[in-house]
């Protein structure tokens, strides 16, 4: 027996996917239950997009098939659209056309496993930018900032562990595109952070 802080999202499900999905509607600090006869329910208010395993290229794909007409492409049109034979041809893979067909059903083979006692393998932070100027920038890079390391302390009193790297990813959206990705030891985080953030903006 133990107590789970009231600011933890929790759900109890059959499969990982409906777990998962049951804490993000018990989000931030609530519980969920998503009872077998509701999961079609579900599904029809679950953005594509929102899905384990459908938030990249894979979504993108699925909701190229739905026709134009569909503003709100959730699991549940796809569900309702498209046969297993359908989404093979579609997606060009039947292996792929197999994993969306059981999505957006509710349907995830894989067990919940158990994470009571596991340590967390990274912390991160990120913010979107609609636009923004440079005085912004700088702003939202020091909270940023100061929210991982805020974390990391107390992650490194609790485990007795510091971390050893640190990536930095910024995305720009151009007619081009713009990536960049810094990846270096911690004890370089002041000095890269300062330079690459000032070239990129």
């Amino acid at each position: 027996m133990f107590q789970v802080p009231n600011t933890v999202p929790y759900s109890s499900l059959p499969s990982y996917f409906r777990a998962k999905l049951g804490a993000s509607y018990g989000k931030p600090d609530g519980q969920a239950i998503i009872f077998p006869d509701f999961i079609s329910n579900v599904m029809n208010k679950t953005p594509i997009r929102s899905a384990r395993g459908l938030g990249g290229k894979l979504g993108k794909r699925v909701c190229s098939l739905l026709p134009t007409e569909i503003e709100d492409a959730t699991l549940g049109c796809v569900a309702k659209l498209f046969s297993l034979h359908d989404l093979s041809n579609g997606l060009k893979s039947e292996e792929a056309g197999q994993l969306v067909f059981n999505i957006c059903r509710g349907i995830d083979n894989e067990p919940v496993k158990e994470t009571f006692g596991a340590l967390i393998k990274s912390i991160t932070a990120s913010k979107n930018f609609v636009s923004g100027t440079l005085k912004d920038i700088h702003k939202w890079i020091s909270l940023l900032a100061d929210d991982v390391l805020r974390r990391v302390d107390i992650d490194t009193n609790r485990n007795n562990r510091i971390p050893k790297r640190f990536t930095v990813n910024y995305l720009a959206s151009t007619d081009h595109g713009k990536y960049e990705n810094i990846d270096a030891p911690v004890s370089a985080l002041t000095e890269i952070l300062v330079c690459s953030f000032i070239q990129l903006a």
